[in-house]
């Protein structure tokens, strides 16, 4: 499970981050079915990753169902490429 310090309850939700604090909370409210995949950019101390690891704390704490995949935008097209070669999308 994240640490515990990453969580909603502790961000501190400024003018330069409340879009992105917004659409973590709706992920987490509808998982897969807001914002999927949820992509966050930004600069240096913005809560990029503050904001990674609550959604996958407070989904981990909900009920454990859902899972997280925390991966670089690299790693991520790397993969969607490759499942759209072999027409595997849905997996």
């Amino acid at each position: 499970m994240p640490p515990a310090r990453c969580t909603f309850d502790n961000f501190v939700v400024g003018r330069s981050n409340q879009v992105p604090y917004e659409a973590a909370r709706a992920v987490v409210e509808k998982p897969g079915a807001r914002f999927n995949p949820l992509f966050l950019y930004g600069g240096v101390g913005l809560g990029k990753t503050h904001l990674l690891m609550a959604i996958a704390h407070a989904l981990a704490t909900r009920n454990g169902e859902h899972s997280v995949a925390y991966v670089s935008a690299e790693t991520f097209v790397n993969e969607m490429i490759m499942a759209l070669r072999r027409h595997q999308m849905e997996r």
